[in-house]
């Protein structure tokens, strides 16, 4: 990424198979920052986009024309219901303090008749550099950007961000790990043999900084 805003993010795309794109796909990403995301689709998708960050939002204007300068649940009333095939949110649950109705809310905007999905990406909180802190320095900072971004509310690891989706009513696809650390010995020998230690301890998944995830809306028999 170039800053904060700026994500292409070809690795969270690359979730989707190849026959879940069409150009008659609609789709709403919340927190598209710039709009780069969109690159990843057609240019003929139907491409909504709600940006709480106004110099974002009025970048995002340049590429597509449904765009609302707002927070999600200031301006959710103004969404079509049942419409989205898929609805994006790279990086954003974390940032809400009311992440749980998010999860529950946005369902109302997904086509349920064409199957539609949610996709996105989530901070991986048992990542080494997290368990270092708090494990051996005993302590954690919160800092401008990254899993500790001060601006999170929420923190969460495999299980616990399988567990809320599944009890929010999603049916979890995929969850996969993502952005790998990569460290050479090379760079820092003392940092690299730690990491091999606490990932080696911990888990592999103490490796990766993110989770990349699909879902659908669980369907209900309506026969029980």
């Amino acid at each position: 990424m170039k800053n904060y805003y700026d994500g292409y993010r070809t690795d969270i795309f690359e979730l989707l198979h190849k026959n879940q794109i069409s150009k008659k796909l609609k789709i709403l990403e919340i927190g598209a920052g710039n709009g780069e995301f969109s690159k990843n689709f057609p240019k003929e998708v139907e491409y909504w986009i709600v940006e709480p960050d106004l110099k974002s939002a009025i970048s995002a204007r340049k590429k597509h024309k449904n765009v609302l300068n707002a927070y999600y649940d200031d301006i959710k009333a103004q969404l079509p219901n049942d419409y989205f095939d898929l609805i994006i949110c790279n990086d954003v649950i974390e940032h809400m303090q009311n992440w749980k109705n998010f999860l529950k809310d946005i369902q109302d905007k997904i086509n349920k008749n064409r199957k539609g999905k949610i996709i996105g990406s989530i901070p991986n909180f048992r990542h080494f550099t997290v368990l270092y802190e708090i494990l051996c320095k005993k302590d954690f900072k919160y800092r401008e950007s990254g899993i500790l971004d001060k601006t999170h509310v929420v923190f969460f690891t495999e299980k616990s961000l399988k567990r809320e989706l599944i009890n929010s009513g999603f049916e979890v696809e995929t969850l996969k790990l993502m952005k790998k650390f990569r460290l050479t010995k090379d760079q820092n020998i003392f940092k690299y043999i730690i990491s091999k230690l606490v990932i080696y301890i911990l888990g592999a998944d103490s490796a990766y900084g993110q989770f990349g995830f699909v879902c659908s809306i669980k369907e209900i028999d309506d026969e029980k």
